[in-house]
């Protein structure tokens, strides 16, 4: 679902709010142009713009107050950084350009990153500059780390694979393994296109794309209840592990989950929300398209909930998938909805109030996703009864908003 014609950019109600600071100039290509700023101000300005939004596009309901991040800095459980070359030195760069921001000698630096992963890009950054490794180098498109703040995966994305590549990237994975304890695990991945993706829009499956160089295939996310969810190196998962406790449990008291309710969490991911709630409800059916992402929500539920009414389906989320492959509406049914950035596909929402579930949680990562969508759902007879904002990416102006649509009365 795209924004609106008629619709005010968040972007443009973030810039008006940050007129309040006459010392602060925003940088609008900067990944982190709030990460200077002390945290309060942060927040306030955030508090402002999305107020504005809302009035500016008439969007029903009114939103709670932001919930502010547990760890405002050095957060990011997910980083990046882009090789490349200037003036025959290899560089190592987090933004999409050659920024001077964040920059040491040739590598740049983040606010928002654990110093765990400047110590590895450190390393990676160290084995690239020396000669013998220029050839590695040239290849690489981009080196990211994914994981927790105690341990982590290592993933090279490559533009080529071969013989020399595999040998040079062996001795730099080893290097890291016997260095830094914290990496559990290092995996290649080819990107012919050296697309400007980190990791390439077309994820591989089971292919030679996509290589483990050691460590275990899956990486791992534990919830506030302990349990322990797998999710693969190339998924989508939430890049702020700080905040997931709060976000779950957000989700939690806002779908209120029944005994006898069936739950469909659509775009599932790897069953995060989905898994989290299903102790509290009677049937859980996960969709989700990246084949890897629902083989590791399978194998988490397999563990957690042996014989229980779990069922996961790969598959696009579009109307004809809702209407021929889910199942009949029947009794209570609970819906949280969770799709990218750019938000559901057209006649999505038509279908899913079509079922007439009792409650439907829509989780918006893309803020400029919700005027259209809100507007949509007040169409098909739901209304927001509560609108929950996390602040989920600090020192970004970007929001994770909840909220919660019922059926009018």
């Amino acid at each position: 679902m795209e924004i609106a014609d008629s619709a005010i950019p968040y972007l443009h109600c973030i810039l008006e709010a940050c007129d309040e600071l006459p010392d602060f100039s925003f940088d609008k290509v900067s990944t982190e142009p709030f990460g200077v700023l002390d945290y309060p101000v942060e927040r306030r300005i955030k508090e402002l713009a999305l107020k504005l939004f809302w009035k500016r596009n008439r969007i029903a309901g009114t939103p709670s107050e932001i919930i502010p991040a547990e760890l405002p800095r050095r957060y990011r459980t997910t980083s990046k950084r882009r090789v490349d070359f200037f003036r025959n030195k290899v560089r190592m760069l987090h933004l999409g350009h050659a920024s001077k921001e964040g920059m040491r000698g040739n590598l740049q630096y983040s606010l928002l990153e654990p110093d765990l992963h400047h110590r590895i890009y450190e390393l990676v950054l160290e084995y690239l500059s020396r000669p013998q490794f220029q050839f590695l180098a040239r290849n690489m498109n981009y080196c990211i780390i994914r994981g927790s703040y105690t341990k982590v995966g290592v993933i090279f994305n490559l533009a080529k694979i071969d013989a020399a590549v595999v040998r040079k990237i062996r001795i730099v994975a080893e290097a890291l393994r016997a260095g830094i304890p914290e990496v559990t695990a290092c995996f290649t991945y080819l990107d012919e296109t050296r697309s400007n993706y980190y990791l390439e829009a077309r994820r591989p499956e089971k292919t030679v794309a996509y290589k483990k160089l050691f460590g275990n295939s899956f990486l791992d996310v534990t919830l506030p209840d302990g349990n322990r969810l797998l999710y693969p190196p190339t998924g989508f998962s939430q890049i702020n592990s700080a905040m997931l406790p709060q976000f779950l449990k957000t989700a939690e008291s806002m779908i209120r989950p029944e005994a006898d309710a069936r739950l469909l969490d659509l775009y599932c991911g790897y069953g995060l929300i989905g898994l989290y709630l299903f102790p509290h409800v009677a049937s859980l059916l996960g969709v989700e398209i990246d084949g890897p992402a629902v083989d590791a929500a399978a194998a988490s539920a397999g563990h957690l909930f042996p014989k229980k009414e779990i069922r996961f389906l790969r598959s696009e989320i579009g109307p004809m998938v809702i209407k021929n492959k889910f199942p009949e509406p029947a009794g209570k049914e609970l819906i949280v909805l969770d799709p990218p950035r750019t938000g559901t596909a057209n006649g999505v929402i038509r279908e899913l109030a079509r079922r007439a579930p009792a409650r439907v949680l829509h989780v918006f990562c893309g803020t400029d996703a919700i005027p259209e969508a809100v507007k949509e759902w007040t169409a098909r007879g739901y209304h927001p009864a509560l609108i929950r904002p996390l602040d989920m990416f600090p020192g970004t102006p970007n929001l994770e908003t909840m909220v919660l649509l019922e059926a009018d009365k």
